[in-house]
Order: structure tokens, then sequence, then C-alpha cells
């Protein structure tokens, strides 16, 4: 397939549409962090706005450019990704916030089969996460990228 192909394809992935959710909500929330901070700024004449900034540069300024990272990274070489279906079967818990991710087995260009993890995104509670109970034990296009090792998960309505 063709990298233009792959990347539409990557842009309906639940990694691309995890990690734009965090993005999209570290920016609404950092946002109305500090419109809440000037207003109680302008209210009170102090210039506790700056250390109010300050504090959300220092805790959502890395988690931003993580997330950032992580997107970029899916895209840099989507040309590389090859796709095929998979049962998402073998369910792990990942690290933070109940997170879990699922093991899978791919095949690369040799013929030879490798256990796989998807990246630890899936939750019980799927307001800005892709809901475990919508791809557990079902079956959904995978993206392998040999290059960069790793695997996309495309959501399970979105199989053609």
């Amino acid at each position: 397939m063709d990298e233009k192909t792959n990347r539409a394809w990557l842009k309906g992935s639940a990694d691309v549409r995890y990690y734009k959710g965090q993005i999209l909500l570290l920016l609404v929330a950092g946002g109305l962090f500090c419109l809440f901070s000037v207003f109680c700024a302008l209210a009170t004449q102090s210039r506790t706005f700056f250390a109010v900034m300050a504090v959300w540069a220092i805790i959502g300024g890395p988690m931003l450019a993580w997330y950032a990272y992580n997107l970029h990274h899916i895209f840099k070489n989507s040309g590389d990704y090859v796709f095929f279906e998979a049962v998402l079967a073998k369910a792990q818990t990942g690290w933070g916030r109940g997170r879990l991710y699922f093991s899978v087995t791919v095949r690369d260009a040799n013929g030879h089969t490798h256990e796989k993890e998807t990246r630890s995104i899936f939750g019980s509670m799927g307001l800005l996460t892709p809901r475990f109970n919508d791809y557990s034990n079902k079956t959904v296009r995978i993206g392998f990228n040999p290059t960069t090792d790793e695997v996309v998960v495309m959501p399970p309505e979105e199989r053609t």
C-alpha cells in the first residue's frame, strides 16, 4: 500500500484518536484553568496568574509534548505499515489509571511470527479512551510497522 492510504487509515486508528483526545483535553483544561486564574487575579488584583501559569506549564507541558511526540511517531514512517486482521483476545493490565493493552501475533514480510503489544490506551470508561469492551475478543484491523516494531489498532466498526 502507498503512504497516502496508510496515513488515511492511521488517522482513524484508536491510537491516533486517543492521542488527539488527550491533547484536546489538556488544551481545554489548561485554557479553562488559565481563564479561571485570570478572573481570580483580576478580582483580587494580584499577580498569582503568573504562578498558576507556571504550575500549568510545568504539569501540562511535558504531558502535552509526550502525546504530541507519540502522535508524530505514528505518522513518521506511515508508508511502512502493513495492515492485517487479528483478534484482540489477550488483554493485559497497563500502566496508569486502569489502562489495558492487548497482545497480538503479527507476521513479518519473511513469514516469521512475533508477539507484539498494542499501546496501553484502552480503558473501562471510554470518555476519551477507547473502551476495552468495544475491542476485547473482536476482530480488528491491525497496522504493524516493522521499522519501528509497533502496532496500531483500527476500531472494529471501521473495518472494511
